[in-house]
């Protein structure tokens, strides 16, 4: 009988974070799982949303939960969590945004929160080294560092005359190109630009723009992008 396994995904957003967490279904072959996502309309009321999501979370931990053998969860999903059951914690990041109070709020209680949680979690998941020191010297040593992964033949299946229609098309192929980020002040993606835009080169943000800035940005299906990223990275 295979390892019952149950992954909880705050939404079915295209977020690098949700990118990340899906490659666990190459365990499919070894392992049983059953993903669930806990929010899915992301038009609604950032309120409603929130309260709807503790809900289905809520249901979750009475039901699918106690029938799993292990439960991966995000650090939103560090709620109603039962110390006898096998719990694995993927840790993104703690950002707490400095332009918005009340992101800035949520942050600081979902960090809190997994602070005040960190008996019950069996394994916690770091993007980086420098986030395992960080729950060291708290004294929590259950941790595993996973980088970020790149599949990386989905970055060299373009021929050099694609890539090079692809800078033409984005008007890319008179100077270097320099990759800054998101367009979000959040990523700190501003700082960055303010501080390479003396440089003789093209300047290229990518996703939603959530800052104007006088770059090159780009918000392109997947397939693009992994084509764009070859050059700017």
């Amino acid at each position: 009988m295979r390892i019952k396994i149950t992954h909880l995904l705050t939404s079915d957003k295209k977020s690098g974070g949700n990118v990340y967490e899906n490659y666990l279904q190459v365990l499919e072959d070894t392992f049983s799982i059953n993903q669930i996502v806990l929010t899915h309309n992301a038009n609604r009321n950032k309120f409603f949303k929130a309260v709807d999501y503790f809900i289905h979370l809520y249901r979750y931990s009475r039901k699918e939960y106690l029938e799993s053998d292990i439960s991966i969860r995000n650090v939103q999903g560090c709620f109603f969590m039962d110390e006898a059951k096998t719990n694995i914690v993927i840790f993104h990041h703690y950002d707490p945004h400095p332009n918005n109070l009340l992101i800035r709020l949520y942050q600081k209680f979902l960090h809190l929160n997994l602070l005040k949680q960190l008996s019950k979690i069996d394994t916690l998941v770091v993007v980086s080294q420098y986030w395992q020191e960080y729950f060291a010297k708290m004294g929590f040593t259950r941790t595993t560092l996973i980088y970020n992964p790149f599949e990386i033949e989905k970055y060299t299946l373009y021929s050099e005359q694609e890539l090079k229609e692809f800078k033409q098309r984005y008007q890319l192929d008179q100077k270097p190109i320099i990759y800054i980020g998101n367009a979000q002040a959040i990523k700190g993606t501003d700082k960055v630009y303010e501080k390479l835009k003396g440089l003789d080169a093209h300047l290229v943000t990518s996703g939603i723009s959530q800052i104007h800035l006088p770059a090159i940005n780009l918000e392109l299906p997947f397939s693009n992008t992994s084509c764009c990223s070859r050059h700017l990275l």
